[in-house]
């Protein structure tokens, strides 16, 4: 490859595709697979690599892309080149045409890593995008489409949500399928994001009283002392009034009962004693511009457009004296690992995914595979010291800081919180040493970076900067990735011992811990960590109270400032952390079961929008015939309608419901319940769909009244007719927008009812069932029952703007359709408590299947308790007659 000029090496990029594209115009398999072309591929990056970047890959930077590209987790230690591994995998899956995402924690880092392995790339001729969050929906489409896009997960998500909430097909951002995922730092995005769902939201219906609400329980709150009026769980995060706490609230507030049904005052009380006692500023939050804003206790970044639900967020504004925002309703939603398993294929790297590798298979069917190191490592990892108060831990990091910057080494101190740096950072400012040539000096030179703004934006620098002599670097989790010893002065460090990493308090999970201490000894030079904690830190306080109180220090006589080196403690420690671990993990495992259960439902609901918003007229058109047809066929099926049954005995006022909000507004052409019940029992007919011509009686055999009313309900001809009143373009575009709107109107309703049903299901455990089961159940025939209303909204939207214009004169009147479509939603509810349905995935198969040309599908559903177990069934049936390939009418009736 050496022998090759710039532009061969770049046409061996079109070789490549050549070879792997099929052949012929009957579309038959290619000659060689990616497999086959694989170390030619790789050969080729690496060539350019060393061109372009003057970095040459590694033998186990090279295993560690076959190992990506075969959709395995890559566990490199840290200063391993995990960035530079990608770009094998990424070129070589890029070959297809069918794109790569390239999967960063945030947009710094997207950015950096297009900007710097793209040369990589851009030399091969293959397109580079980057997707930032500021970005408009052109500059994002144009990104989507390159070969390689680096993108964040969060980007990444929230736009597939908004693809699935588009009204127009320019709209999408997003137009290929999702192929292949190369995921960096892949235990932070599918591990601590996997508790977090994305959620895109809107405004909800709270008024100003619940606003007032939120400010006057947190003066209650604040009035409050935990131990006597609420308790605090603060290993499961939650909180309780006691009953000495309900009296000082009812006699704070001026009411009978904070639990009452008409102004109920307890749940707010609650929600502002959580935001006090389990909500921290500067810890779990910052207060910016007026805003509060989320800190990731992970990466401690600022997360600017999160808000916590179930009301926390308004709680916390209240608490500080801000502007308080109403509660938002969920949209569109979807977890982590439901995006992610969408991809054909995925794959990660990190240096630290051994401690959840169990999690990464059981999930996503992610093999954890080590990759040997480069050099061998030099690092020295020094047991725990333990202080007994956080005072003294405070006072000897400083004091270990001033040591090695006297020394010349650098050092990086990480800490928990914004709170704990800027701590840190005013005792170093403060702190008086005495230099090298006997001067005093007071402050040591150090850099801050934590989530404030200001300092955040100065991330690339002072990370650049750590690894030089005298650095003196503070950071929250944010920082410290890629902390390489500086070449110009790298002899110098290396003798005096490489960098020195401290930590100031260990994390709820041991992989941040183990991220920290990656920083220092990459690439084979020394360093060494050390944790510097006490025993008033959050972590011993709460899963350990009692050694704080009976400490080692009192029965051994140690000075307060002395550190305690046990391996006992140690021990503890990671116990502690182990057990917290397995309690995120089994959270992260409840909301993939809950979220992987309408996951079926989500997917089927995306289909059928994307098609809807991409097929031509005369499918839109046909869809709309085919709503009718279920509609009618499937209320005449549940009113019993039978020629072989007395007419007695049909459900008339069941079809008279259903058939209401296909009526067409016009004055004095109307249907009313009392008639169209009175025509179903043989009384009159009436032509229910009186488009453009006057009600009329008709006479027929019972027999015959089902076709009769599924006849009169359509009226393609008169619809046909009625069209031509329109210009066509303009009637496609407002059949699609109606479309869309009730698909959208009646999905978001679902994720609500979904919500109030997850937070209320748990509750059935007490009549021994399995509230995740009677989940899947309830929510399966909430599904079914969406899916028959979105039909009938869809037909009522449709005919009332059609039928509006029979009469010229007629004004869209927006009060009017309001008022008509209160009227229609009272008079589906009757025939909508009446669908029953169950089952999960055979409905969602069933409700994709829907889209398929002039097809007709029968839903039954049997749901029977027996021994006080649920069982349910969906069964889905062609009705005889119905030809495969949807031709004719859809089948006889």
């Amino acid at each position: 490859m050496k022998a090759l000029s710039g532009e061969a090496l770049r046409a061996k990029t079109i070789e490549f595709k050549r070879r792997i594209s099929p052949k012929g115009p009957d579309g038959a398999p290619p000659s060689e697979t990616l497999d086959d072309i694989l170390v030619e591929a790789f050969a080729v990056v690496r060539e350019a690599a060393r061109r372009e970047l003057d970095m040459r890959h590694f033998d186990v930077q090279l295993v560690g892309g076959a190992l990506l590209h075969d959709g395995c987790v890559c566990e490199m230690a840290t200063g391993e080149g995990k960035t530079l591994t990608s770009t094998l995998p990424a070129y070589l899956n890029a070959l297809t045409g069918e794109g790569v995402h390239v999967v960063t924690v945030n947009d710094y880092l997207a950015r950096r890593d297009a900007e710097w392995m793209g040369r990589v790339h851009k030399a091969l001729g293959l397109r580079v995008g980057v997707i930032q969050q500021d970005m408009d929906a052109e500059e994002r489409r144009d990104a989507y489409d390159a070969d390689i896009t680096y993108v964040t997960n969060q980007e990444i998500g929230f736009d597939y949500l908004r693809d699935n909430m588009a009204t127009e097909a320019s709209e999408l951002v997003m137009r290929r399928r999702v192929n292949f995922a190369i995921v960096d730092e892949v235990d932070s995005v599918l591990i601590d994001e996997g508790r977090n769902p994305l959620l895109i939201t809107g405004p909800a219906t709270e008024g100003d009283d619940e606003m007032r609400k939120y400010v006057v329980a947190s003066g209650v709150a604040a009035q409050m002392r935990e131990g006597l009026d609420y308790t605090v769980d603060r290993k499961q995060k939650t909180a309780d009034l006691t009953e000495r706490g309900m009296m000082v609230a009812e006699q704070l507030l001026g009411v009978e009962d904070v639990w009452d049904t008409y102004d109920p005052w307890g749940r707010y009380v609650l929600l502002a004693v959580k935001a006090k006692a389990l909500y921290l500023r500067d810890v779990q939050y910052i207060v910016r511009e007026g805003q509060v804003m989320i800190v990731d206790e992970s990466t401690g970044r600022v997360q600017a457009n999160r808000r916590w639900n179930d009301n926390i967020h308004q709680a916390v504004e209240a608490k500080e004296g801000v502007e308080i925002k109403r509660e938002n309703t969920t949209v569109a939603s979807i977890s982590y690992q439901c995006l992610f398993k969408l991809y054909e294929k995925l794959s990660g790297m990190t240096g630290t995914a051994s401690t959840e590798a169990e999690e990464l298979y059981t999930t996503y069917g992610l093999n954890v595979i080590t990759v040997p190191t480069h050099r061998p490592s030099k690092r020295v990892d020094k047991p725990h010291a333990m202080f007994r108060t956080a005072a003294a831990r405070w006072n000897a990091v400083a004091d270990l800081v001033v040591s090695c910057h006297w020394e010349g080494r650098p050092v990086l101190v990480g800490t928990t919180s914004v709170e704990h740096s800027e701590y840190l950072s005013s005792l170093l400012s403060e702190y008086r040493w005495r230099a090298s040539d006997g001067r005093l000096v007071q402050g040591v030179p150090h850099k801050l970076l934590n989530a404030r703004p200001q300092l955040a934006a100065r991330e690339a620098e002072v990370v650049a900067q750590a690894g030089r002599e005298h650095a003196v670097t503070i950071a929250t989790n944010m920082a410290g990735r890629g902390t390489d010893i500086c070449d110009a002065e790298a002899v110098h460090v290396r003798e005096k011992g490489g960098l020195q990493v401290i930590g100031t308090a260990l994390h709820d999970s041991r992989r941040i811990d183990n991220q920290l201490r990656g920083r220092a000894g990459r690439q084979g030079d020394p360093g060494s960590t050390i944790f510097c904690l006490s025993m008033e830190d959050e972590l011993m306080a709460i899963y350990c109270p009692g050694w704080a109180s009976s400490s080692v220090w009192d029965w051994s006589g140690m000075d307060e400032d002395m550190p305690l080196y046990s391996s006992v403690v140690d021990n503890q420690l990671a116990s502690i952390q182990a057990n917290i671990e397995d309690f995120h993990a089994s959270h992260r495992t409840s909301t993939y079961e809950t979220d992987r259960i309408i996951d079926g439902q989500r997917d089927a609901i995306y289909n059928v929008r994307r098609r809807v918003l991409l097929e031509g007229q005369q499918p839109l058109r046909e869809r709309l015939f085919r709503y009718v047809e279920w509609i009618v066929d499937d209320a005449c099926e549940r009113a019993g309608v039978d020629g072989l049954r007395a007419i007695e005995d049909w459900d008339t006022a069941l079809i008279a419901g259903d058939a209401m909000p296909l009526q067409t507004p016009l004055p004095g052409l109307e249907a009313r319940p009392e008639v169209i019940t009175a025509a179903l029992q043989g009384v009159e007919i009436v032509d229910m769909n009186p488009l453009t011509n006057p009600a009329k009686v008709t006479d027929t055999e019972p027999e015959a009244r089902e076709e009769e009313v599924a006849a009169r309900v359509e009226r393609r001809m008169e619809f046909a007719r009625l069209s031509q009143n329109y210009d066509r373009a303009d009637l496609e575009s407002v059949e699609r927008v109606w479309v869309l709107r009730a698909i959208d109107e009646r999905w978001q309703r679902h994720l609500v009812e979904m919500q109030v049903l997850r937070n209320s299901v748990n509750v059935r455990a007490f009549g021994q069932l399995d509230p995740m089961e009677e989940y899947r159940i309830d929510g399966a025939r909430s599904f079914v029952d969406m899916v028959r209303d979105m039909r009938r909204k869809t037909l009522a939207h449709v005919f009332f703007f059609v039928g509006s214009a029979v009469e010229p004169v007629m004004e869209f009147d927006e009060e009017e359709v309001e008022k008509r479509r209160a009227a229609e939603a009272a008079a589906e509810a009757a025939a909508v408590r009446a669908a029953a349905a169950a089952g999960g995935t055979p409905i969602s198969e069933a409700f994709a299947r829907d889209d398929d040309a002039r097809l007709r599908e029968r839903e039954e559903v049997l749901r029977a308790r027996e021994n006080d177990e649920v069982v349910a069934k969906t069964m889905i049936m062609r009705k005889p007659g119905e030809e495969e390939d949807g031709g004719g009418k859809g089948g006889e009736r």
